[in-house]
C-alpha cells in the first residue's frame, strides 16, 4: 500500500474553456499485487485539487476571475507496472492505468457568475519511476505521472483534466 503527495501539478483545459492554473496537489492510496519480481497490478484511489484562475468561455460568455476557483478530481484507477531491472534494491519501472474520475468545479467567491458543478468521466494515466527497497516490507517510490481525462461538461463548460505530476510514496507490504 502506498500513499503520497505531488510536488508539481498543472491543469489545463480544452480550447472551449480558457484557464490558467496554479500548482496543486494529489493524494493516493493503492492496494498492490505483485505477480512475480517484475509485474504488479494495483487498485488506486486518488484525490486531486487545483486552484484555477481566469476561467472564461468566449462562446457562452461565462467568466470567473476570482481566486476561489477550485477543480477537484476523485478517481479509482486500475494500474499495471513493469519493473525494468533490480540492482541492490533500486528498481525503475513504467506504469499505465485506466480509471473513472469525478471532476468538480467550484467558485464560491464569484458573486456574479459562480461555477459549481460536477461530472463523471474516465481517464488514462502513464508514468515512470523508481522504487527503493528499504526492507522486506517497505519501499520508497518516486514517480512522474501524466493523467488525461475525457472531456466532461461542467456548468456548461467543456472541461478535461490534463495534468503532469511528481509524487513520492512510502509503500508497505502486508
Amino acid at each position: 500500500m502506498g500513499i503520497g503527495a505531488n510536488f508539481w501539478n498543472k491543469q489545463s483545459n480544452t480550447d472551449e474553456l480558457e484557464s490558467g492554473s496554479e500548482p496543486g496537489y494529489f493524494l493516493y492510496a493503492a492496494l498492490i499485487h505483485e505477480y512475480n519480481s517484475q509485474f504488479r497490478s494495483e487498485a488506486e484511489l486518488l484525490y486531486r485539487r487545483d486552484k484555477i484562475h481566469g476561467i472564461n468561455n468566449p462562446d457562452e460568455g461565462k467568466k470567473s476571475t476570482g481566486d476561489g476557483n477550485v477543480l477537484t478530481g476523485t478517481g479509482l484507477f486500475a494500474n499495471g507496472s513493469y519493473e525494468l531491472y533490480s540492482r541492490r534494491g533500486f528498481r525503475p519501472y513504467v506504469m499505465a492505468g485506466i480509471g473513472v474520475l469525478t471532476l468538480a468545479v467550484d467558485d464560491k467567491n464569484n458573486a456574479e457568475n459562480p461555477l459549481n458543478d460536477d461530472g463523471i468521466t474516465y481517464g488514462i494515466q502513464i508514468g515512470m519511476g523508481a522504487r527503493y527497497k528499504l526492507g522486506d516490507a517497505v519501499n520508497l517510490s518516486l514517480n512522474a505521472r501524466y493523467l488525461k481525462s475525457k472531456p466532461v461538461t461542467l456548468d456548461g463548460l467543456k472541461t478535461e483534466y490534463d495534468t503532469s505530476s511528481l509524487a513520492f510514496a512510502v509503500e508497505y507490504r502486508f
